[in-house]
């Protein structure tokens, strides 16, 4: 509703709970109304903690850098 209003370039404040990233909170900017949104993968991120989901990406870059590099040097 709010790119629908102020188009898709609109700046918008982006509120989220570092407990639960399964959904954020946007403020629109000519009301100051908050609005709910779900993350798009909830299996993943319901109650999932911006310290846990810090820890798997570092998890997952070093897997895909040690697995890059095995490709590397088996070619």
């Amino acid at each position: 509703e709010i790119r629908r209003v102020h188009g898709t370039k609109i700046k918008v404040t982006l509120r989220y709970d570092p407990n639960d990233l399964g959904r954020i909170h946007v403020v629109d900017p000519s009301t100051g109304l908050t609005f709910e949104v779900p993350a798009k993968d909830q299996d993943y991120a319901a109650n999932l903690s911006i310290w846990q989901h810090k820890a798997i990406r570092r998890y997952w870059q070093s897997y895909n850098a040690t697995k890059e590099r095995q490709i590397t040097l088996a070619q």
